[in-house]
């Protein structure tokens, strides 16, 4: 039987719309984190409304610049 190594970095941005960071420093660290993964999980708290759908097209485009 051959055994198949992986690699797993979890990387935790929670709070990346706090009162403190603006869409753009948001923006950035997605699109980074979404660059170094093959999987991306955006988690909500409450149900997915318009904003979410429109700061994800932010990230998106971010990514898509980098």
């Amino acid at each position: 039987m051959r055994l198949l190594q992986a690699n797993i970095l979890l990387m935790d941005t929670q709070g990346a719309f706090d009162s403190m960071s603006t869409v753009k420093d948001c923006a950035t660290v997605f699109a980074l984190s979404t660059l170094l993964s093959s999987v991306q999980v955006y988690n909500l708290m409450s149900n997915l409304q318009e904003d979410d759908l429109q700061h994800l097209q932010v990230f998106i485009s971010v990514s898509y610049a980098l």
